[in-house]
């Protein structure tokens, strides 16, 4: 199960609408709202589910980036 870590940047005065609509988001995890960020953690069951959490983050009015900052893949089968 690939579990990765990132920090959503968001537009001034948004993190509170994003964090709710990130909340809907299946296998994420939020781990701390601030002023202009989010920290989320996804657990997915396979690295595909990857892709479609992030690209759901891209679509969310008021995300302004997605930063990666750890990703754990070892168990996940070729």
């Amino acid at each position: 199960m690939p579990i990765t870590s990132l920090i959503i940047g968001t537009a001034p005065g948004e993190s509170a609408n994003v964090a709710q609509q990130l909340a809907d988001v299946p296998y994420v995890t939020i781990t701390d709202v601030k002023e202009d960020s989010i920290i989320v953690i996804t657990d997915t069951p396979q690295s595909e589910d990857d892709k479609t959490c992030w690209d759901a983050f891209t679509g969310i009015p008021g995300v302004v980036s997605s930063d990666v900052i750890y990703h754990n893949f070892e168990d996940v089968e070729q």
